[in-house]
């Protein structure tokens, strides 16, 4: 693999024939490889590899999103099949995990976050349009590992929160925007990783509520607090959540209403995913409606 990547790195002109860059591979757990590629004391370029599972249609959707959010998505250089190895090499960044200290007075972040939001549904009309939210009730209903919860979601949504469901522009989202996802660069701004699940669901705020999940560790007394005004100790995440409404065309409290429905795709969207992140999703979306009765498989 590491040979494959130099002659990628070659190839793409980033470094002179013969040359041989120090390249630092990541241990991890999943079936692909990591690893880190330093063109000079600056510049790196970060590489995926894997010989198990194909890794163009991440490559294609990681390429779709850097054409429509620009300096919010790292670069996608080049991918390549070769050797039995499916290879993707995207430009370096630096950057720190977003943590709500990122929330603090005067920080740029969520400012940032903002701009982000509004960018998602700026391009809105040059995406097909399908079928409606609505649908999506339908389809979630139909799916036996979110049906006897869908049913009970549905039947808690009361007629302006359907109305504004239906009325919702179809928006494509990251997907998995959850704030090991999110970086924060030296300058105060954002870039976003891992965009393999974008456009999976086209659902405005999705992308809001799976980032307020992973900030507050799916705990709902935190996301109560965030959503309760007067709270000080709250204020600053709450205050982004209103202007991260605003940019996305949403209502505060058509969000509020709808993040049940929010945690719901998210479980469906991570069905694959670890049982710990399942059992985690279903506990807040019993938090959420206390008194619901669900048979949980």
């Amino acid at each position: 693999m590491i040979e494959l990547t130099r002659a990628m790195l070659t190839e793409l002109r980033l470094i002179e024939a013969g040359a041989r860059p120090r390249i630092n591979i990541a241990l991890t757990r999943g079936a692909s490889l990591s690893a880190d590629a330093y063109l000079d004391a600056e510049r790196f370029v970060h590489i995926k590899a894997s010989e198990l599972e194909p890794l163009e249609v991440e490559y294609r959707a990681a390429l779709a999103a850097w054409q429509r959010f620009g300096a919010f998505v790292p670069r996608p250089l080049a991918f390549a099949a070769r050797d039995g190895w499916d290879i993707i090499i995207t430009e370096g960044v630096r950057f720190e995990a977003l943590t709500l200290t990122h929330f603090a007075a005067r920080s740029a972040v969520p400012a940032a976050l903002r701009e982000f939001f509004a960018c998602s549904v700026r391009q809105e009309a040059a995406w097909e349009s399908g079928a409606t939210h609505l649908a999506l009730l339908d389809a979630l209903q139909a799916d036996p590992l979110t049906a006897e919860w869908a049913r009970v979601v549905v039947s808690r949504l009361d007629k302006s929160a359907l109305a504004a469901l239906g009325q919702l522009p179809r928006v494509p989202q990251h997907g998995d925007l959850t704030r090991n996802n999110v970086g924060v660069t030296a300058a105060q701004g954002i870039v976003v990783f891992d965009w393999e699940d974008f456009g999976a669901a086209a659902l405005p705020g999705l992308d809001l509520c799976t980032l307020l999940l992973s900030l507050a560790e799916f705990e709902e007394p935190t996301l109560r607090d965030w959503f309760s005004p007067g709270q000080s100790s709250a204020g600053r995440v709450g205050a982004f959540v209103t202007t991260a409404c605003e940019a996305l065309g949403l209502e505060p409290a058509v969000f509020r209403d709808l993040l049940p429905l929010y945690v719901l795709v998210f479980l469906k969207l991570k069905a694959g995913y670890s049982e710990r992140l399942r059992q985690s999703l279903t506990r807040l979306l019993q938090e959420l409606i206390p008194d619901a009765v669900v048979r949980v498989a």
